[in-house]
């Protein structure tokens, strides 16, 4: 952890240089590029310490289950076991479909 300790210190502290320069001077590209590098490297470092955090946890067994999404919990499906059960268009399948709405055509009778 003392590596994660001094990469955090060093590369905070090179973010904050960076930071003050680009307040100085907002308009040099070079010295944007260099915050952003800077901002990139911390959050490699904060990625490094969340594994860290997390392998800590699981290590002191600390380690509890993951609820199951509502969407994917069994108890609230319905009863019908297909995936698909809310896709299809008809619950009926020999139900004629209604006719789509439009413009009607009117025939015209010939009076001759």
């Amino acid at each position: 952890m003392d590596e994660i300790k001094q990469r955090l210190h060093d590369t905070s502290e090179q973010c904050y240089k960076c930071y003050e320069a680009w307040l100085g001077n907002k308009k040099d590209a070079a010295v944007r590029e260099n915050l952003r590098e800077s901002v990139h490297e911390l959050r490699k470092v904060a990625s490094r310490l969340e594994i860290e955090l997390a392998v800590s946890e699981n290590s002191q067994g600390g380690q509890s289950k993951i609820a199951i999404p509502p969407h994917r919990d069994a108890k609230n499906r319905s009863n019908n076991n297909n995936d698909s059960a809310g896709n299809k268009a008809e619950e009926n399948p020999t139900k004629k479909a209604p006719p789509k709405k439009g413009k009607l055509s009117v025939k015209k009778e010939d009076d001759s």
